[in-house]
């Protein structure tokens, strides 16, 4: 039954980072400039990292007994995972303004991204001796809470209207 669980809330943390990063992207303009180049570029390194790491950990976890304290290691590495990540989206979205939106949304998405990353980085350093079950659980909310926020509060459009919008609002030549 872990093992069910494990998957619940493993999947509502994979699909957390993936609406954070193509929520962000795919109805956004980059802000090109010599600093912004470099931050929109180099913002991806620690996305892809953390992917990576993510499915790593993801996979150590998976393989870790319910009935004992998860090693500090795994730990470590799938929290690590998810702050590379989040710090990347948070790069990303200081460079990619959505267009419909006034600056001060960015902003507000990144400290949504830096809140969560902080919330993650502290649940690694006091989880020690912690549970699998419990562990998973507080990473989906974590993770999932930047989510619900922008949802419920923000713009609540989809990624799938952003691509909907922007595909068709290019003209010829652009």
């Amino acid at each position: 039954m872990g093992c069910v669980f494990f998957s619940i809330f493993g999947l509502i943390a994979l699909s957390s980072l993936w609406w954070v990063y193509f929520d962000d992207v795919a109805g956004a303009d980059i802000n090109w400039g010599r600093l912004r180049n470099y931050l929109w570029f180099y913002g991806h390194l620690p996305v892809a990292l953390g992917l990576t790491a993510f499915g790593v950990a993801a996979k150590k976890l998976y393989s870790s007994s319910t009935a004992e304290p998860l090693k500090i290691e795994y730990i470590y590495l799938y929290a690590g995972a998810v702050i590379m990540y989040l710090v990347g989206v948070a790069l990303i979205d200081l460079v990619t303004p959505r267009p419909s939106e006034p600056k001060a949304s960015s902003m507000r998405r990144v400290i949504y991204r830096i809140a969560s990353a902080v919330a993650v980085l502290l649940l690694a350093y006091f989880g020690y001796g912690m549970f699998l079950l419990p562990f998973i659980v507080l990473m989906a909310v974590f993770t999932a809470t930047p989510v619900i926020i922008e949802v419920v509060f923000g713009t609540g459009i989809a990624p799938s209207d952003h691509w909907h919008t922007s595909a068709t609002s290019v003209k010829p030549g652009e």
